[in-house]
């Protein structure tokens, strides 16, 4: 097979939905990083670091929307799994370490971020530990969840025909990639890091049986569209190369995570000893009469 890179790279398309959405959160954001650098000072906060990271999850959006993947994903399967993986992997984590809901908070006036702040309190996920075992297994099996029910072919295709569907699975791949991210990168507690570790690679696992499922298969697993005649693509030559990006690349970012997190852990070094405990002090030792140098008392006259 000999994919048609050249036509690839000359089809383009405009989301205007998905434009506005990506223009809001980056004002957003915008905002609260110049209340910051106001009144907290440069750097504070929020580093330039996280900053980047954040716009260029946007500009990953923006990809995957904007670009041939999104001309493209409801004919070419292989477009449709690198839109996905930006969507649902890759965006999400550059935009939760540019910490948006700290970041937005501080460009609101006071007594809106004290009444947001407030309902997030008293919300189920503010109420939530990032770092205990129960929310993790619960990001993970709704990371991986997403994943494999939006590419069962009843749903892959249905999202597809309607336009509204294919929106919340946009959606919903999203927001599982932001709940694994926000849970696994937010950790910071020293031994928690071998729990998030674990947690990233049970996700990869998760979507690398998903992945293996489309390579491995002998026949197409999905609705092939008409005009992938257009494109002189065998319908099987496809979906393995969609496998394959979904396997591959997705497998790397969650290694990439992980080397991150394992990097972290062993440069805070091994965990301060706690001192024992000084044992109580020894009783005072018994003296004879003579040690305590008593008298005898003189009798009266």
């Amino acid at each position: 097979m000999t994919f048609p890179v050249g036509r690839f790279l000359t089809t383009w398309e405009i989301d205007p939905a998905g434009l506005l959405a990506v223009a809001v959160a980056g004002l957003a954001y915008e905002r609260g990083r110049r209340a910051i650098r106001r009144r907290a000072g440069p750097g504070r906060v929020v580093q330039a670091s996280g900053v980047a990271c954040y716009t260029a999850g946007l500009g990953c959006v923006v990809l995957a929307l904007c670009s041939p993947l999104g001309a493209l994903d409801d004919t070419l399967l292989s477009a449709h799994m690198g839109q996905h993986l930006l969507l649902g992997l890759v965006a999400p984590l550059l935009v939760v370490v540019g910490r948006p809901a700290t970041v937005i908070a501080w460009g609101l006036r006071p007594t809106e971020r004290h009444a947001l702040t407030d309902a997030w309190r008293r919300s189920p996920l503010g109420r939530v530990r990032r770092g205990s075992a129960g929310v993790m297994i619960a990001a993970v099996a709704f990371h991986v969840g997403a994943w494999w029910v939006w590419h069962l072919p009843p749903a892959f295709d249905l999202a597809l025909r309607n336009d509204l569907v294919h929106v919340g699975e946009h959606a919903t791949l999203f927001a599982s990639g932001l709940v694994l991210w926000w849970v696994v990168v937010g950790i910071r507690w020293r031994d928690r890091t071998g729990m998030a570790v674990l947690a990233l690679f049970a996700a990869e696992v998760g979507t690398g049986m998903l992945a293996a499922l489309m390579v491995l298969a002998d026949h197409p697993l999905y609705t092939v569209s008409p005009e992938l005649v257009t494109w002189a693509v065998h319908p099987m030559a496809d979906q393995q190369l969609g496998g394959v990006i979904m396997w591959v690349p997705g497998g790397f970012v969650y290694l990439g995570a992980v080397t991150v997190l394992v990097a972290r852990w062993l440069a805070r070094g091994p965990a301060p000893a706690t001192p024992p405990a000084a044992p109580p002090p020894p009783p005072p030792p018994l003296r004879s009469e003579a040690d305590r140098g008593t008298t005898a008392t003189p009798a009266r006259r």
